[in-house]
């Protein structure tokens, strides 16, 4: 081989670059999917080089999140429309995802719609939740409920849990007048048991609208769906969850449970700032009745000023005094737990939860701090 040659064949212009096997194609992806970087970074590269689609789009996604190399999102973006020429959906999606936020190129939602629309047709199912959501918000002076219903409803039949929630709102909107509110109701369950917090508050919110008499699905399952809500954050499904035990809805009434229960909660998402709190502790004040007034009107003015004071100081309340009526036992006291909430308050709050007085059993707890 003359010298020629032999310089081409150094700068990869003198033969093609080989293939992957399918071997060493799954091999690839298998080191992908199980974030083996070092593994499938050399046989993604080779891929590439070699036009494989699947291997551009994979080392696509390595580069645009930093996964195993330095972050390049202009390389990134090029791999994908390497892919996305040969027809590869997820690279579309990609590309139109680009395009609808200005990732690399300018914002442009007429032309993300348009790739959108290809990788559909390239048989992407998460473009048909991007699709959806542009025609239901109107993004980009195009706005048409009939198609987003459609794109949601084929998301859904992929379970897509965004597919199954915008389905839902579609019907319970009214843009899809000859479908059932059962349906949409099936949807929100399916939705909720891929814990999507928004499904959950809706479905709870339609469950308290008529106290849950003859609603669409089995209380076994709402309950069920709650004390999931509960645990991931969201205030809907905290309340029902607590008022099932509150009110002996779906299970034996134990009103001290009720209050274990919400301080369970509200205490696992004080630090949360997606939690709603305030929505929590407005609805929460229908069970601390047993507390005095002067406590109800500095517990509105505390939710008016920081809904966050507000359940911390509820978790004072919980632990530091007496709860339910004469006819109840009383949920035993902790002096050390109430202090421990009532001084965290303070650290965050300052004067303002000073107002508040707990006691125990009758006894002074904490009397005008300050």
């Amino acid at each position: 081989m003359g010298i020629l040659h032999k310089l081409m064949d150094a700068v990869g212009l003198g033969s093609e670059v080989a293939p992957l096997t399918p071997e060493e194609a799954k091999q690839a992806e298998a080191a992908f999917q199980d974030a083996d970087y070092a593994t499938a970074l050399p046989l993604l590269e080779r891929g590439a080089k070699a036009e494989d689609a699947q291997a551009q789009h994979s080392l696509g996604l390595m580069y645009d999140e930093g996964w195993g190399v330095k972050q390049n999102v202009k390389r990134a973006h090029g791999l994908y429309g390497q892919a996305a020429a040969q027809g590869h959906g997820a690279a579309l999606f990609c590309l139109g995802f680009n395009s609808q936020f200005g990732i690399v190129v300018s914002e442009d939602i007429g032309k993300a719609r348009q790739l959108y629309e290809q990788a559909v047709e390239a048989g992407d199912v998460q473009s048909l939740v991007n699709l959806a959501a542009l025609y239901q918000e109107g993004a980009g002076g195009v706005q048409d409920f009939g198609k987003a219903a459609e794109y949601f409803r084929r998301a859904a039949e992929n379970n897509r849990v965004n597919g199954h929630y915008g389905y839902a709102e579609c019907i319970l909107d009214g843009h899809v007048p000859d479908v059932d509110r059962s349906v949409a109701i099936d949807h929100l369950v399916k939705a909720a048991e891929q814990e999507h917090s928004g499904a959950l508050a809706r479905l709870m919110d339609l469950y308290a609208e008529n106290d849950g008499k003859d609603f669409e699905v089995e209380q076994e399952k709402i309950l069920d769906l709650a004390k999931l809500g509960a645990e991931i954050g969201d205030p809907a499904s905290l309340m029902v969850h607590v008022a099932s035990y509150w009110s002996g809805i779906g299970r034996a009434q134990d009103q001290i449970k009720a209050y274990e229960e919400a301080a369970v909660y509200l205490a696992l998402h004080l630090e949360d700032p997606n939690f709603q709190a305030e929505v929590a502790a407005t609805n929460l004040e229908r069970m601390r009745a047993p507390l005095s007034d002067d406590d109800l009107e500095a517990g509105r003015e505390a939710v008016a000023k920081n809904a966050q004071l507000e359940a911390l100081l509820i978790l004072a309340h919980i632990y530091g005094r007496r709860m339910g009526s004469d006819a109840m036992p009383s949920l035993e006291p902790d002096e050390e737990e109430a202090e421990r909430w009532i001084e965290i308050s303070f650290d965050h709050h300052g004067p303002h939860s000073r107002r508040y007085v707990g006691m125990f059993n009758g006894r002074r707890a904490f009397s005008d701090v300050g």
